[in-house]
């Protein structure tokens, strides 16, 4: 059976939610477009870039490894922040660096509630060595799976309170992204 951590959207809603209380903590305002960008592309990096490598061309041990481990994390943040802060954009650095450090800890929170320290294992890869899990997993199988436990159902119910937080501040990056897209569409 496969051992689910956090869904997608679970990495996101944690992400957004927590993220617009800092941003009101920091500045009392919401987060803006590019930032909620950033913060997404952080909540869902490390899969993105594991899951693949791992599940699909098995050049990775595991679906969490090199976008998991806290090294890899540690040169990320690092080289993230440098580029943004060269671009002027500090805090697209800092947004990413929440979604990113966001999603180690939601995928470290059900191996601590279960007990299993083992299963912590992927923040210190390559020092530690994980057993080679399974490979070839579909999205839609982890989601199956995952739907089906209560984590899952706490992941929907925190997705749809930041969906509906994130719709009440006017959707902040979706026009940002349309407006990418279209350029992409006619070739810009």
């Amino acid at each position: 059976m496969l051992h689910v951590h956090s869904a997608p959207g679970g990495h996101a809603a944690v992400g957004y939610l927590l993220y617009t209380a800092l941003c009101r903590f920091r500045t009392e305002s919401i987060p803006d477009g590019a930032a909620v960008l950033a913060l997404a592309v952080g909540t869902q990096f490390a899969d993105l870039l594991d899951k693949p490598l791992a599940w699909y061309l098995g050049v990775l041990p595991s679906g969490r490894s090199l976008g998991h481990s806290v090294f890899a994390t540690a040169l990320l943040l690092v080289i993230v922040h440098r580029v943004a802060t060269h671009y002027r954009r500090r805090e697209l650095s800092i947004a990413f660096a929440v979604g990113h450090l966001l999603h180690l800890a939601g995928d470290a929170v059900y191996p601590l509630l279960d007990g299993d320290l083992g299963e912590l294992q992927f923040l210190l890869w390559p020092a530690v060595s994980q057993s080679g899990g399974k490979t070839g997993y579909t999205i839609l199988e982890t989601l199956i799976e995952l739907s089906q436990t209560t984590g899952g159902l706490i992941e929907l119910a925190l997705f749809l309170v930041a969906t509906g937080l994130w719709l009440s501040h006017r959707a902040p990056g979706l026009r940002l992204c349309l407006g990418v897209v279209r350029s992409l569409g006619r070739g810009r």
